[in-house]
This record gives structure tokens, sequence and C-alpha cells, in this order.
């Protein structure tokens, strides 16, 4: 299952070399139909400040829905932003 989400994050991150609009919203769409893949990606998205300017207040409820959803990934993801 890691794999998977890890490939999701890697295709993530080479379409947003090509067009940062288009792959943030694409992912924004996904994330908000319920797919906790790419809620888990959006939160990173936003933590990372990539398509989108950093901001760690949406990171944290990205991954928090994710998490919501059973995403493993995005449960450790959640817990380190209790860590910081």
């Amino acid at each position: 299952m890691h794999n998977i989400i890890l490939v999701d994050v890697i295709i993530m991150e080479s379409v947003l070399k090509k067009n940062k609009n288009k792959a943030f919203e694409y992912c924004k769409n996904s994330a908000e139909n319920g797919y906790d893949n790419a809620q888990l990606t959006f939160g990173y998205l936003y933590e990372k400040g990539k398509g989108a300017e950093k901001d760690l207040k949406k990171a944290f409820y990205w991954y928090n829905k994710a998490a919501d959803n059973g995403n493993e990934l995005a449960q450790f993801e959640l817990g380190k932003c209790y860590l910081c």
C-alpha cells in the first residue's frame, strides 16, 4: 500500500513540474471527492509549498481527512504534525 501512495506522490511531483496549476487542481478535485491518497498528497503539497503557498494548517487538515479515511501514511504524517 505504501508503494502505491509513494507512486502517487512521485507522479504528482512530475506533473507539478510540467503544469503546477493543473496538477494542483486535479489533486484538489480528487481530495474533495474523498480519495484518501489525493488527500494525503494534497496535505504534502501544502506542507512543502508545492503548487500552493506553504500552509501547515491546511496540510494538517488534509492529512487529518486522509487519516479519517483510513490512510495509514496520513496517520503517520498527522502524528508527525503533533510532534512539531
